[in-house]
């Protein structure tokens, strides 16, 4: 069965819209400033300008609210309440500061249950929170339940916030970049953390979008059970998610037309990447880095940047690898120091996160 992907909705500090933020992108903005926490750089919302509902405790059920009605909004028909129809909430850390102030309403179980109340939901959301591969996971889990018919329709969201406490544990393990992180590059320092939502919606069928969409053709993930937060030197688990996507989709590496790197910018994250990318010979092809734009933003980023990677798809544009002087990884990647036009249809998504997980996802333009 085909499983399409479309109706994409983003909401970060460059702005509100799937093509408002890649606009943004082409136009070399980032959404990394000096913001909170004793200066440090990161890309945060710019809440002076929303509604006075909105507080740090309410602001991540109040984004996945928005991306829900941002999707819908690119439908053909309203089918958030049939009984077909499932969203999944991928999250790494979701109302975090909430719990730690002893608000047991913030959790992630509340959160979905706030969610199916407040638009009258057939189905309780699913909540999927796996590090920093969760939005990547949740589109993989999401396409597998549409292509055995478990649903019809799976709205997949994701969200997270800047949290002191997430600032703090990054910070002792000193894997911040007090400035605008570069992947990839030979001074890499760590990363930013960023926040934001992005979404898409998940279907057997194409006509239920308003634009053209695209395919999910596989995905596959894997642990390579290395460290509690440090990834396996070889990538070995990285391989494997990109071994088995290339296989259940029926595709070969020579078909992958730009990979959408994970691309943190710390310094054993980007190494290893290289590695499994020329593991499975893809080291060649264009490769697209999107942290030096959004910043880190947990479980919402492999959504982030999968959308940011249809537009891309569809206007055939490769965006520019922001921060990027100098590469020093064992096998450099294709990257582009220039926004360049390029033909492709086929782009590979990667992922990973602390607990060694991994993730791979394959989209196609029709």
């Amino acid at each position: 069965m085909e499983t399409y992907i479309g109706a994409e909705y983003i909401a970060s500090p460059l702005g509100f819209g799937a093509k408002n933020n890649f606009e943004a992108c082409k136009a070399g903005k980032t959404g990394i400033q000096k913001q909170l926490f004793d200066g440090i750089k990161q890309a945060q919302l710019p809440l002076a300008k929303w509604t006075d509902q909105i507080s740090s405790y309410s602001l991540f059920d109040y984004l996945l609210g928005l991306v829900l009605e941002g999707i819908q909004a690119e439908l053909t028909t309203e089918i958030l309440t049939e009984k077909d129809t499932l969203v999944i909430i991928s999250s790494t850390k979701g109302n975090i500061d909430a719990l730690c102030a002893g608000d047991q309403q913030a959790s992630l179980s509340h959160t979905a249950q706030k969610l199916q109340r407040k638009y009258n939901l057939y189905q309780q959301p699913l909540v999927l929170s796996q590090a920093c591969i969760s939005g990547t996971l949740a589109l993989i889990i999401g396409a597998d339940f549409v292509k055995n018919k478990h649903y019809k329709y799976v709205f997949v969201i994701g969200a997270d916030v800047i949290s002191k406490f997430v600032v703090s544990g990054f910070q002792c393990l000193y894997a911040l970049d007090e400035d605008v992180c570069k992947p990839f590059d030979q001074d890499r320092k760590g990363l930013n953390l960023g926040e934001g939502a992005a979404g898409v919606l998940i279907s057997a069928s194409s006509s239920i979008y308003s634009k053209k969409c695209m395919q999910i053709l596989g995905g596959a993930n894997a642990n390579d059970a290395n460290h509690i937060s440090g990834p396996s030197r070889t990538g070995e688990g990285l391989q494997l998610s990109i071994k088995w996507a290339l296989e259940r989709s029926k595709i070969t590496a020579h078909d992958v037309d730009i990979i959408n790197v994970h691309g943190t910018g710390t310094p054993y994250n980007d190494e290893m990447e290289s590695k499994a990318y020329h593991s499975q010979q893809l080291d060649k092809v264009m490769a697209l880095s999107l942290k030096g734009y959004f910043g880190h933003t947990l479980g919402a980023a492999g959504l982030i940047e999968s959308v940011i990677g249809m537009q891309a798809l569809r206007e055939e544009m490769v965006l520019s690898a922001k921060g990027l002087d100098q590469q020093c990884v064992t096998y450099p990647l294709n990257l582009s120091h220039l926004n360049r036009k390029q033909k492709m249809t086929t782009m590979l998504k990667t992922a990973a996160g602390f607990g060694g997980v991994n993730a791979a996802l394959i989209i196609q333009k029709q």
